[in-house]
């Protein structure tokens, strides 16, 4: 919900409770081997769509994450074909 149109207007300035998904998401993406793949599914799009969340790099670690469980089915595709446009743009250092 946060990666679409309505999602993208919210701001961590004015709904501090995305602070602590970003708090939650930091602590999360260390764990390994991450305990849920539906999470790093949803965290790499966060990361790849939200404004205050944007981090290509993020975005592509997670999707290879999820997809490193074996993860198939409409999610999976899309999760690939957005990993792809990431490596096919990657954000200048």
């Amino acid at each position: 919900m946060l990666c679409d149109r309505e999602g993208q207007a919210l701001r961590r300035s004015e709904y501090p409770s995305l602070g602590k998904l970003a708090t939650f998401l930091d602590r999360f993406e260390r764990t390994a081997p991450a305990p849920d793949p539906v999470l790093l599914w949803g965290a790499g799009y966060l990361h790849a769509f939200h404004p205050d969340f944007h981090d290509p790099e993020r975005a592509a670690n997670d999707l290879e994450r999820y997809l490193a469980f074996g993860a198939s089915g409409p999610e999976a595709d899309g999760a690939r074909r957005l990993l792809e446009t990431l490596h096919q743009n990657p954000p200048p250092h």
